[in-house]
């Protein structure tokens, strides 16, 4: 697909531009965050009890990633790090850039291309981070959910495996729906891939993984640029105030997850739902996590090409489009958008319900 070979050039591109210019200007502190996963889980296999000790503190912080992440990241242990980095980075950007394309009714070329540009994208594509593996397992499993159910489940149980926190909200979408298959599906694979990381590592591993998520929590509130909507003072003492406000953020997050999953099946739709629901409740959110939602963003902004979209639909579509693409008002307008996002879809249910109630036509009086 020609759209698809465009973006692996323009990510290629925009890959070896950066860290040429990273290299120039500082050779000695590019550290990508996929370095710290192929140090780490090198560490890990060499000597398990040493992965989360004071040691392994990388230069992109201290590793937070659970024991089952390691069994995602081993295979690239084995490779030369260039070479491992280079497979990482563009299979992540092949299978997020291939899945994004089935969101894109018109114009896949300029929606590829939006994609790549987008702030987030590119600088997850430098930093060989997680969000775009992530991105593509989600976006990945709500697609093919409705017809490949156990192959849904699987990939749910990955990303849960690597990064539980991006998905959260998953069992109450998957609850919503009453799709048991995908969460028998999802909760085997998980439950697979942690007896594999228990024989490979050892169950101490456990226990040093849950020792150093305190520190990991003080470190990305501290240190990265934030989506998060908790305040600094709740991460310091979780009084009984702050405790409420995050116990309503909690019960926002389901609702909009629970609502958008019963009222579409338009994997857009689910997957800022259910993402956006995740944010809604996690300590700490990177700014580069926006581009697990820039695929949705992106359709959405591609269907207000020539159409006659109500203002709603327009206003999501715009204030979207100044998540992705401005991240310094991020914060501000994520929660804007996720909230216009299900007020679109209520719309758009009560509209096909008054469809539906026009076509039964009046009754006829005998």
């Amino acid at each position: 697909m020609i759209h698809v070979f465009i973006s692996i050039i323009l990510g290629v591109t925009t890959l070896i531009v950066v860290i040429i210019h990273q290299l120039a200007a500082a050779p000695t502190t590019f550290y990508p965050d996929f370095a710290a996963f192929w140090d780490t889980t090198v560490l890990a296999l060499k000597h398990p009890e040493l992965a989360f000790g004071p040691a392994t503190r990388t230069p992109a912080g201290p590793f937070g990633y659970p024991p089952t992440a390691f069994v995602a990241f081993t295979p690239f242990a084995f490779l030369p790090f260039p070479l491992a980095y280079l497979i990482w980075v563009l299979g992540s950007l092949s299978l997020y850039v291939y899945f994004a394309t089935y969101l894109f009714n018109r114009f896949k070329t300029l929606g590829v291309a939006l994609l790549i540009l987008a702030p987030p994208v590119w600088t997850v594509i430098l930093a060989g981070s997680t969000t775009l593996p992530m991105g593509a397992l989600v976006l990945g499993a709500l697609l093919l959910m409705p017809d490949r159910k156990l192959l849904a489940g699987f990939m749910f149980g990955i990303a849960a495996a690597i990064k539980p926190q991006t998905i959260v909200m998953v069992p109450v979408a998957l609850l919503a729906i009453r799709e048991w298959r995908v969460i028998a599906s999802a909760t085997a694979t998980a439950i697979a891939i942690s007896i594999i990381a228990t024989i490979m590592f050892g169950l101490h591993i456990w226990f040093d993984w849950l020792g150093r998520l305190p520190e990991v929590l003080d470190y990305g509130s501290k240190n990265l640029n934030q989506i998060s909507l908790w305040p600094e003072s709740f991460r310091q003492s979780l009084t009984f105030r702050s405790f409420a406000i995050l116990l309503l953020l909690g019960l926002l997050g389901c609702s909009i997850v629970w609502t958008t999953f019963l009222a579409t099946n338009r994997p857009e739709h689910r997957l800022v739902a259910v993402v956006g629901g995740a944010w809604l409740i996690s300590p700490y959110v990177n700014v580069y996590e926006l581009a697990m939602i820039a695929p949705a963003v992106i359709a959405f902004v591609l269907e207000e090409i020539g159409s006659r979209n109500s203002m709603i639909e327009r206003w999501r579509s715009y204030i979207g489009a100044f998540a992705v693409f401005t991240t310094p008002i991020a914060i501000v307008s994520v929660p804007v958008f996720l909230i216009l996002n299900t007020l679109v879809i209520l719309r758009q249910r009560s509209a096909r319900k008054n469809v539906d109630i026009d076509k039964l036509g009046t009754p006829v009086i005998s």
